[in-house]
């Protein structure tokens, strides 16, 4: 029976990188759907065989392709309430815009890839959970108030970061911690 090599082993992390880094060559051009397991290891020059040693399918390469990214983008945005403090909100925006509009690093190119809407969604779970860190259980209208805002939020920043909008992160700050205090704080009254 064959060993089963550690995840750290030098070869798997090479091969499973070349079959990551395959996938998003070929996102560029192609659908998700459009993609087998036989185009991914052609593309990352390893045997369709060498492939399901490492994956089940494509789905699950992508599935770690945005679990990573959202980990990526958690340690941008970092611990705390962001929407109170608009430097250090500031300073995650354009940290995170200048990561997507890399075109070398792992998460510019999912964002900018055919897959990106389940990665924007990943995203918007990310924020809505940040922002509903300090909620108390059952305040429902706040629960739905912080995924609004969450889902604006990844809006406006999927805008600001797709286009050569010449908004400062200072400004797209601003924008966006305003309408969000505005939003949540306006669910704390009775209506």
């Amino acid at each position: 029976m064959p060993s089963v090599r550690s995840h750290t082993d030098k070869r798997v992390i090479k091969t499973r990188r070349a079959i990551k880094q395959a996938l998003l060559m070929l996102l560029e051009d192609h659908d998700l759907a459009d993609i087998t397991p036989a185009d991914v290891a052609e593309a990352a020059l390893i045997s369709k065989k060498t492939f399901f040693v490492h994956y089940s399918s494509v789905s699950e390469v992508i599935e770690e392709l945005e679990n990573e990214s959202v980990e990526d983008l958690s340690l941008i945005l970092g611990e705390g309430d962001l929407l109170s403090d608009r430097i250090r909100l500031a300073q995650a925006l354009s940290l995170a815009r200048d990561t997507f509009s890399d075109t070398t690093s792992q998460l510019g190119r999912l964002f900018r890839s055919r897959a990106r809407n389940d990665l924007l969604d990943k995203m918007r779970g990310l924020v809505e959970e940040k922002l509903r860190s300090g909620i108390q259980e059952g305040e429902v209208r706040l629960s739905y108030a912080t995924e609004f805002v969450a889902g604006g939020m990844v809006s406006v920043c999927k805008r600001w970061f797709s286009s050569d909008d010449e908004a400062t992160p200072e400004e797209v700050a601003d924008i966006v911690s305003s309408i969000a205090a505005g939003g949540i704080g306006s669910t704390k009254t009775d209506v």
